[in-house]
């Protein structure tokens, strides 16, 4: 009976601890991403040869750093075009506490 007890409280502690970890990651997930004062300034680098006629350049994007506070840039890259689909590349998007980047991304 003793040994049924202790089993219970354990398995009852680890779903709570697992529970706790998954929705330590939603949340961590569903934070937003930053903003900013004003757009950062980069440098295009050149862009590599077009692998064939078909391929359409991405530009490239900006990635939140939440540990600096800071966009990094992420160079652009040739791509094939997904079937039906279009490319609607990203933007800053001007709101009151600030500018945020939206991600390009695909459209049907």
């Amino acid at each position: 009976m003793v040994k049924k007890t202790i089993q219970y409280k354990f398995m009852k502690n680890s779903i709570l601890f697992f529970a706790f970890i998954i929705i330590s990651f939603c949340f961590n997930s569903c934070v937003e991403t930053g903003y900013i004062q004003s757009e950062p300034t980069y440098v295009e680098v050149g862009r590599p040869p077009q692998p064939s006629y078909a391929h359409i350049w991405i530009s490239g994007d900006w990635v939140w750093q939440r540990q600096t506070q800071t966009y990094r840039r992420n160079n652009g890259y040739w791509a094939m075009p997904k079937p039906g689909r279009t490319f609607a590349p990203g933007h800053w998007e001007s709101k009151p506490k600030g500018k945020r980047w939206i991600p390009g991304k695909w459209h049907k």
